[in-house]
C-alpha cells in the first residue's frame, strides 16, 4: 500500500513538471543594414524548464557565409524551478549586395513548434562615410548662414 502511494506521488510530481514545462525561443540581429565588407551577428536564445534543451532548427542564412559559430549554456533557479538556457551566436558575412531574409528558426517544445520572427537584411556595396569636418553624410545639407537678399 505504501509503495502504491509513493509511486502515485512520483507519477503526479513528474506529470506536473512535464505539463508545466515552458520553453521560449528568441532571435536577434545586431543590425539590419550593413556594407558588404561588414559582418552581422545572429543570436538565437532558447530558455526551457524541460529536463533537456531541445535542439533548434536554425534558419538558413541565404546570401551569407558563416564566419564563426559559438554556443554557451547556463542554468538558473527561479522560484524553485530550474531554467536551462542555451545561446547560439553566428558571425555572418554577406556574399553580395542586396536584400536578404533570414527566415525563422524553430524549436519543438512538447507538441508545439515555436518559431522566431524573420529578419530582412539590406546589404549595400558601401556605406556612406561621414564627412571628417562636419560629421555628416553627404545627404545632410547645411542651411545657408543668411537668407539671400530679396530681388525686386
Amino acid at each position: 500500500m505504501k509503495r502504491i502511494f509513493w509511486l502515485t506521488g512520483v507519477f503526479v510530481f513528474t506529470l506536473c513538471r512535464v505539463l508545466n514545462a515552458q520553453t521560449s525561443i528568441r532571435a536577434e540581429v545586431d543590425k539590419t543594414e550593413l556594407a558588404i565588407s561588414e559582418q552581422l551577428t545572429y543570436t538565437l536564445t532558447i530558455v526551457t524548464t524541460e529536463q533537456e534543451i531541445p535542439q533548434p532548427a536554425v534558419s538558413k542564412f541565404s546570401g551569407f557565409k558563416i564566419i564563426s559559430q559559438v554556443s554557451s549554456s547556463s542554468f538558473s533557479f527561479d522560484k524553485d524551478v530550474m531554467k536551462r538556457a542555451v545561446v547560439y551566436a553566428f558571425a555572418l558575412r554577406p556574399r553580395k549586395a542586396g536584400i536578404f531574409v533570414i527566415g525563422p528558426s524553430t524549436v519543438k517544445a512538447g507538441k508545439e513548434e515555436l518559431a522566431t520572427r524573420p529578419f530582412v537584411i539590406e546589404v549595400v556595396t558601401q556605406k556612406q562615410q561621414p564627412d571628417k569636418k562636419t560629421g555628416h553624410t553627404e545627404e545632410y545639407k547645411e542651411l545657408p548662414k543668411a537668407l539671400p537678399p530679396k530681388t525686386q
